[in-house]
């Protein structure tokens, strides 16, 4: 009886054919690994490129702050924290245009007032000097807010630290609520030739800061 246990019974070659196998598989996994390394780059990942949509188009599409039912929404059977909708900035956009402001080219930083701002505001068209009065030069990040800002406009926001919130004028940069259903949060908005920082306030050429004895006039 024949013990088949041992490979010489099973074929008299089978060491050299393993062996060659064996080398097959390796040359085949080598072949693999070097047509990965040339792979087409959209296999890879990639670094994000342009946004395309410049700071105009970005005003007229983007979405603003979310607004909440409040106590409204218990008459529709809402909670009070359930999302309404959003309050955009597609006004300020149209005014911004109208008013011959070029926002395609060059690089600025806006301060958007949203629609409803705009509605609290009453306004429906802004002239020039109005809507130069939220651009201001350069990319400017919100810690780049902290300070007094010139628009490009001309005049200078003033800037103050009050109740946990930075204020350039009457309006809230990088507003955020200070409790639970409290307030809204304000979004930061990337173009591709600027940043856009929405606000709750549409800034007035005539706005001046109360005294420390008087009080702050947003509150």
């Amino acid at each position: 009886t024949l013990d088949l246990t041992y490979p010489e019974y099973l074929c008299p070659h089978s060491s050299s054919l393993a062996s060659t196998m064996f080398a097959r598989v390796v040359a085949i996994l080598a072949l693999f690994a070097g047509a990965s390394a040339f792979a087409p780059f959209a296999a890879r990942p990639m670094r994000a490129g342009a946004l395309n949509a410049n700071l105009q188009q970005t005003l007229e599409t983007a979405p603003g702050p979310a607004i909440y039912w409040g106590s409204e929404g218990v008459l529709h059977g809402k909670e009070e924290n359930e999302i309404k909708g959003t309050t955009d900035f597609k006004k300020f956009a149209a005014a911004a245009r109208n008013a011959g402001v070029d926002l395609t080219s060059g690089e600025y930083t806006v301060l958007a007032p949203t629609d409803e701002a705009m509605d609290n505001a009453g306004k429906t068209m802004m002239s020039r000097d109005e809507v130069l009065l939220h651009v201001i030069q350069g990319r400017k990040q919100l810690s780049d807010l902290k300070m007094d800002t010139p628009t490009m406009q001309g005049k200078v926001l003033s800037y103050q630290r009050f109740a946990r919130q930075d204020y350039l004028d009457n309006a809230i940069i990088g507003q955020t609520p200070q409790g639970p259903a409290t307030g809204e949060t304000h979004p930061t908005h990337m173009a591709d030739n600027g940043i856009i920082h929405s606000i709750a306030f549409v800034l007035t050429l005539d706005y001046g800061r109360l005294s420390s004895e008087q009080g702050i006039s947003t509150i």
